[in-house]
């Protein structure tokens, strides 16, 4: 009994750091969220300067790309 409660064990702790680590990536990104709303939607300087340099896109290209991106998404779906 002793070696199934370590592998419980085992697993719990490995289920808590997996945990820890994808909500440190949520709270990552969360922090840089401006950073992506300003190339998703080109309306920052910095957003701006990523989406032509790196993707060689400017605004009529990443409006294109937006709503071919969006366009899968049904007009009836509820926000939540």
């Amino acid at each position: 009994m002793t070696k199934l409660t370590s592998a419980s064990q085992n697993r719990s702790t490995s289920t808590q750091k997996r945990k820890d680590q994808i909500e440190g990536a949520y709270r990552v990104t969360g922090g840089n969220a401006g950073f992506y709303d300003g190339m998703m939607t080109y309306s920052t300087f910095l957003g701006k300067l990523i989406c032509r340099t790196v993707w060689n896109m400017d605004g009529e290209k990443n409006s294109r790309y937006i709503s071919a991106a969006l366009s899968g998404i049904p007009d009836d779906l509820a926000a939540v």
